[in-house]
């Protein structure tokens, strides 16, 4: 026998029938393995569909982020009916990854979503969860505006866009952000008086 706790003290907020004799191991995307209990776990399965969507989408982040963002949003989902379940504890546990990081990729897959339902037809999609975070800080109604306006400039200099360029872009679509002021206030008010 080993000493590692048992898999009933492990709490998802679901029941897992922790007398079974057989199990199986999924594959973190750290390589570590974690005892599963056989049968039908739907969390399990989530778990593992976003560990094949990480591997088959790689760098293509528009589509890997809508597979994984909506897997992570169904658990949080699942979980949350259960009424005890953890979600940061489960994408720590089940996943490998930490709830800022969960966090930030289920923001980067809304983004990325009000992007593709607008009527607006965008070419080119974010390509990272940090242009996603920069986008997120526009107001909702100039996201694809600002996005457009950050792939214009990275035309300009034959790079993709980069994080800094959408902060740049989301600044010139919907200005400073507030409780930023503009010097040139006081330095009309200096001049005046």
């Amino acid at each position: 026998m080993t000493d590692q706790p048992s898999l009933s003290t492990i709490d998802y907020g679901y029941t897992a029938v922790s007398d079974s004799p057989i199990k199986t191991t999924a594959i973190t995307s750290a390589g570590t393995t974690i005892p599963r209990v056989a049968g039908h776990d739907p969390l399990g399965e989530l778990a593992e569909r976003i560990h094949k969507a990480n591997q088959r989408f790689g760098k293509a982040f528009a589509d890997w982020i809508s597979v994984v963002g909506e897997q992570l949003k169904q658990a949080r989902i699942s979980l949350a009916r259960k009424g005890s379940g953890n979600f940061e504890r489960w994408c720590s546990d089940e996943i490998g990854w930490s709830p800022q990081y969960v966090r930030k990729l289920i923001s980067a897959h809304e983004t990325i979503e009000r992007i593709r339902r607008t009527e607006t037809i965008v070419s080119v999609l974010p390509s990272s969860e940090s242009q996603c975070r920069e986008l997120a800080k526009a107001p909702e109604e100039l996201r694809v505006k600002a996005w457009q306006a950050a792939v214009a400039m990275a035309q300009e200099t034959g790079k993709p866009p980069s994080a800094n360029s959408v902060k740049q872009a989301v600044r010139n679509v919907s200005g400073p952000p507030r409780g930023e002021r503009s010097m040139d206030r006081y330095i009309d008010v200096y001049r005046c008086g």
